[in-house]
């Protein structure tokens, strides 16, 4: 005969469970209010009202805690890159989406792209991200290793302007200091100054034309599309 069902400890009433998905909730708001240094297990659990004790029951450690948090800022991204593409997107469409939306995912979650200087997105939406992009450039006629190359510069180039995101100059400060005394030294700049600061939106945009553009420019004296070797 069966001995006695082991009773659950009670919860206290009014305070939800403690879970995957809400401690990817609570690290999120950690990295938005405080940054990515502040992103520790302790800041977690306290902004839970929990412990660290809870929290190891569903995560291992910080390590598999900022895997979580990178992999679901890239699901974020994934569902709005899918949303975009259509079923045909050239590799000139599936980039420039992929690029685009993900740096702008990162840029809306304060100090994120932090994260993805230290580690390899190795989570499932981080993947398809990376698989889509690199299917796309195979499947246009890009040799192996310029694709693999391709991938990694675009992701490296999205990551590098969303840690810019809030480093921010005034067009007073410039003009001062190359319009002001001793500016005499740096003439090119100070010619163009009432150019400056240019959004970081409209840089980004800018940079990530030139690369697509050098990687349409490579295409023309690489081999035939896959499809059409198959052929």
């Amino acid at each position: 005969m069966d001995g006695p069902a082991r009773k659950e400890p009670k919860r206290p009433r009014g305070r939800p469970a403690v879970g995957r998905a809400r401690i990817i909730e609570a690290a999120l708001g950690v990295l938005d209010e405080e940054g990515a240094d502040a992103l520790t297990f302790r800041a977690v659990a306290k902004r839970l009202s929990s412990s660290t004790a809870t929290l190891y029951r569903h995560v291992e450690g910080r390590s598999e805690l900022l895997g979580l948090v990178m992999d679901y800022l890239l699901g974020e991204a994934d569902g709005q890159i899918r949303a975009q593409l259509g079923a045909n997107a050239n590799w000139d469409e599936v980039c420039r989406n992929s690029a685009r939306i993900s740096y702008r995912v990162m840029s809306s979650h304060n100090a994120s792209a932090h994260l993805f200087t230290s580690r390899f997105p190795l989570g499932p939406n981080g993947l398809v991200i990376r698989e889509r992009m690199l299917a796309a450039l195979l499947q246009a006629g890009f040799p192996p290793m310029m694709s693999v190359n391709a991938v990694a510069m675009i992701s490296h180039y999205v990551v590098g302007f969303a840690m810019q995101n809030d480093a921010t100059v005034s067009r007073s400060t410039l003009e001062e200091t190359f319009l002001g005394e001793g500016g005499d030294r740096y003439p090119a700049t100070a010619s163009v100054v009432h150019l400056l600061p240019r959004p970081l939106d409209e840089e980004f945009e800018f940079g990530l034309d030139l690369i697509l553009q050098a990687l349409n420019n490579g295409l023309s004296g690489s081999a035939p599309p896959l499809a059409a070797r198959e052929h």
